[in-house]
């Protein structure tokens, strides 16, 4: 058992970063390593919320899923729902945060957000304080990887449960920070600063946290790569097209106006490149990608209302459509607890 070190020192997290490979745990070879992956995109959260709350109801007669993945990455709101289903919340209780508070998260009136952000995360903050508490990472049932930013070190940052002896850093998080840490989307929402950092939203380089989750359980664990089954969870997305400002002038307007597309190609880009890689490491067989098509694919990550509209009918389709199969690769059998070194649920406190 480890001891426990704070992850708020301030210092560049990349300063800690192991220089050898990791030594790997044991993992029985007649065992699935089963991931829960869940994209970023604002209030396109409520696609996979309403996706995992009819596959509780409908396969699990209502238990949260937490207990069948042996990890959950999530990244900005795919990071507070993860959050959420590892801390012992129904997916349904998470798709009631977006349902009934969505409208003053993203309100229709709104800063332009040239000069500051477009939105204030108070009613965000006080929604997650009040269903998260005063739990930390280590509360968490199952393994987690929460990718964000680290704005003032130029840093990467992936928050992860204490399920390796290396991981000694994260756990005493408070999981409010992490998540508003991981959905502090630039020019939507301010940087949440703490602990001497300046965190912004991990879409800006892992929008999808497929490749960290698969990378984590590898380096981890001594596991086959075809071991590992992943369920990817999308918001949806407009395939960039260049419009005429970005043909003809090329300059910032035309990226940032409100119909411009800089963010969300960065986020549809680096969605695609994580599915990707992560298929050609375990498998297009292993790897089942899930999001929205359709009128509903290009719903805006702000847009509540029409993300209220069109995202959970199309989640229902896909239920009906996919939902059996689904839970044949994934929600037949619980998993194996994890294992902490370090924190409440160590032994070791």
């Amino acid at each position: 058992m480890g001891t426990a070190t704070s992850g708020w020192t301030g210092a560049p997290r990349s300063s800690g970063v192991l220089q050898q490979a990791r030594r790997q745990l044991d993992w029985p070879l007649d065992r699935d390593f089963r991931i829960l992956s869940i994209d970023g995109g604002g209030i396109k959260g409520i696609f996979a919320a309403t996706l995992l709350a009819r596959l509780e109801s409908t396969y699990l007669s209502g238990r949260g899923l937490a207990g069948h993945f042996d990890m959950i990455a999530g990244t900005s709101t795919g990071g507070i729902i993860a959050l959420g289903l590892a801390l012992g919340l129904s997916a349904a209780d998470i798709l009631d945060l977006y349902l009934s508070r969505g409208a003053d998260i993203f309100p229709r009136q709104r800063d332009f957000g040239l000069v500051r952000p477009a939105y204030k995360p108070d009613v965000l903050d006080a929604e997650l304080r009040r269903r998260f508490g005063v739990h930390i990472l280590g509360d968490a049932v199952t393994r987690l990887c929460i990718p964000s930013a680290d704005g003032k070190h130029g840093d990467v940052a992936v928050f992860k449960t204490p399920h390796h002896p290396n991981f000694a850093r994260d756990w005493t998080m408070p999981a409010v920070d992490i998540a508003l840490a991981t959905s502090a989307a630039p020019t939507f929402l301010r940087v949440h600063q703490t602990g001497g950092y300046y965190f912004i939203d991990g879409g800006v380089w892992a929008n999808n946290p497929a490749m960290i989750a698969v990378v984590d359980a590898l380096s981890c664990f001594n596991i086959e790569r075809r071991q590992i089954r992943v369920l990817s969870l999308g918001g949806g997305s407009r395939k960039p097209k260049l419009n005429n400002w970005q043909l003809r002038l090329g300059g910032i307007a035309g990226w940032l106006l409100p119909n411009g597309t800089l963010i969300e190609s960065m986020m549809h880009y680096s969605t695609m490149n994580a599915d990707g890689q992560a298929g050609l490491l375990i498998g297009r067989d292993r790897l089942t990608r899930i999001q929205p098509e359709g009128p509903a694919a290009g719903v805006h990550m702000t847009d509540f209302v029409q993300a209220a509209r069109l995202l959970p009918p199309e989640a229902e389709r896909i239920a009906n459509d996919f939902g059996a199969a689904i839970a044949r690769d994934f929600l037949l059998a619980s998993t194996e607890p994890a294992t902490f070194y370090h924190g409440p649920r160590s032994g070791s406190q």
